[in-house]
């Protein structure tokens, strides 16, 4: 085969072209599997803080202790907390300040959120 004068750099020019493309796609698909990570990770935190409020509704404080452990253990971290009683159940809402790999295109960080309610156990 035969290379005619001038196409011996397209592909290196077909390359310069689609390169950048691929790449976004590439820390797209990381930053969205991080997310889910995350998001994961934040909802197991609010669900441990509502177990365990449930488990000693005295101590909400402790609670939050336990939200905070959980996303600490899941190497999400810093993550802020709040658990609360309301009548017979007990609340717990974990918010977690989420920065993008790709957020050097501008999209500036990501609040996920992860809420839980568990009744309040009562020794019978």
């Amino acid at each position: 085969m035969r290379e005619e004068r001038g196409q011996k750099g397209q592909s290196l020019a077909e390359l310069a072209v689609v390169l950048p493309l691929l790449l976004l796609i590439l820390l797209g698909l990381i930053d969205l599997g991080r997310v889910f990570h995350a998001f994961i990770v934040v909802e197991n935190a609010a669900r441990e803080g509502a177990r365990y409020g449930a488990s000693h509704p005295g101590a909400l404080a402790a609670a939050a202790a336990a939200a905070v452990a959980e996303a600490e253990g899941a190497g999400i971290a810093p993550v802020s907390p709040s658990v609360r009683r309301e009548g017979d159940v007990i609340q717990a809402t974990v918010s977690f300040e989420f920065r993008l790999i790709s957020g050097f295109l501008g999209i500036g960080p990501i609040t996920i959120t992860g809420t839980a309610q568990m009744p309040v156990l009562t020794a019978s």
